[in-house]
């Protein structure tokens, strides 16, 4: 039988084995059709732990998948992500992370919405996978810090100016599209524990080249809450780390205060004053969501000073 479309799955993975081995399980588990050609691609970003090993069980496990294991020395997701992508010759380029668990005909519905829809993107839900206890104070609101996603159950395109994006952990390019995209920008994503930007970047740069993107979903997956993300200083931090990201991009403005564009002094000030009111009116309910936007805000100010001086 001759396929009528060719897929790449590629996994980037930093020092977690263990959680790659289910992640890999989970992949090779899935239900797809002889008319799909697909392969998987591990991209080791310079573990120190059991990685290419566990690459190698998964390979001898499951011999009638292609497996590759690739090592990308320099640190950095979007590294990762392109060494992957050139590794690849397949007409669609499907990412996870290596703390998922997908569905088993996620890949299906990924490569069918891509048919139907004649999009160059393609994602769909990230449900959380708690492995603790969810904490009273982690609202829905604070999700997509954890990767976590979901815009409903009826499948959309992405209008010109809609503010929501897809995630790494479940979306998917034709791999002309990223090659005209330019790939990942490198001085975005995560290095180590920490990194944002480049998702929404990459969603940016579609649209740039006249891309369409859609949200399938049926095309879910499981993303793993681990504990060590479960505490307050884990937010914090993720906040600070996302200001410094904003602030290294430049936006026209009306005016400028030590090379701060109008609009952030705007909602700094806007952060600011729902922190206040929470405290004054005790909204134990929005008090810890204000205070991060204030740190947000606070680290984005910070860095574009910083950068001018």
């Amino acid at each position: 039988m001759i396929p009528r479309k060719s897929a790449t799955v590629i996994v980037c993975t930093y020092n977690r084995c263990e959680s790659l081995a289910e992640t890999l399980d989970s992949l090779c588990q899935m239900r797809v059709p002889a008319d799909i050609a697909w392969d998987l691609i591990v991209v080791d970003n310079n573990s120190t732990d059991e990685t290419r090993a566990t690459v190698e069980r998964a390979a001898e496990k499951w011999r009638g998948l292609s497996i590759r294991y690739i090592f990308e020395k320099t640190p950095g997701l979007s590294y990762a992500r392109n060494a992957g992508v050139m590794a690849s010759t397949a007409s669609i380029i499907a990412f996870t992370d290596d703390d998922v668990l997908v569905e088993e005909d996620w890949l299906v519905r990924i490569v069918n919405a891509f048919e139907t829809r004649q999009v160059q993107c393609v994602g769909g839900p990230i449900r959380p996978y708690w492995l603790a206890p969810r904490p009273s104070w982690l609202t829905d609101g604070l999700l997509p810090v954890l990767a976590m996603l979901d815009y409903g159950n009826v499948p959309f395109e992405f209008g010109q100016g809609d503010p929501r994006i897809l995630f790494g952990a479940n979306f998917a390019f034709q791999r002309e599209a990223l090659l005209r995209m330019g790939l990942f920008n490198v001085d975005l994503g995560r290095k180590g524990q920490f990194g944002v930007g480049e998702d929404k970047e990459a969603f940016e740069k579609l649209r740039e080249i006249g891309g369409r993107a859609s949200y399938e979903p049926a095309a879910a997956v499981r993303h793993k809450v681990f504990p060590t993300r479960m505490n307050k200083e884990y937010f914090r931090r993720w906040y600070f780390v996302a200001g410094k990201a904003r602030a290294s991009i430049r936006r026209r403005s009306r005016f400028y205060v030590l090379g701060i564009e109008s609009h952030l002094l705007v909602d700094f000030a806007r952060a600011l004053g729902a922190f206040t009111r929470s405290i004054l009116t005790w909204r134990r309910d929005r008090l810890f969501e204000d205070q991060l936007r204030c740190i947000l805000y606070c680290s984005v100010v910070t860095h574009k000073v910083r950068s001018r001086t």
